[in-house]
């Protein structure tokens, strides 16, 4: 009876702590053909925000930590953007407009700040 007891009080403890679905936010919108968006979070309040309007541009955004914050926008064709953040509270912007823009954006550590602006022909 004891053990029984001992397992459901360390099942309980280990839920307390976990954190709600909604820890991390991700908000994507896409408007054109053949756009790609993807990423993955990993920690607690995050967020990653891509917008896409045009054709055929990818944005990837990976986070581990905790309160990073990232953000893709993408307007016209054929643009990449990769952006990963591991510590907590960066801060990262990705603005592409144009035609065939590439950015690529790496996080570590703690309070760090990114600002890229490409207008490309």
């Amino acid at each position: 009876m004891k053990r029984t007891s001992l397992i459901s009080a360390l099942i309980v403890a280990a839920t307390a702590f976990a954190a709600p679905a909604s820890a991390n936010d991700v908000f994507i919108d896409q408007f054109g053909i053949g756009n790609v968006a993807g990423g993955g979070q990993n920690g607690l309040f995050n967020e990653l925000i891509i917008l896409q309007q045009g054709d055929g541009s990818t944005s990837i955004i990976t986070q581990d930590g905790l309160g990073n914050l990232a953000g893709s926008s993408q307007t016209g064709n054929d643009h990449f953007s990769e952006t990963n953040q591991a510590g907590a509270l960066n801060t990262s912007t990705t603005i592409q407009s144009g035609s065939g823009c590439g950015a690529s954006s790496n996080q570590t550590g703690f309070g760090n700040t990114v600002a890229i602006i490409q207008n490309c022909p």
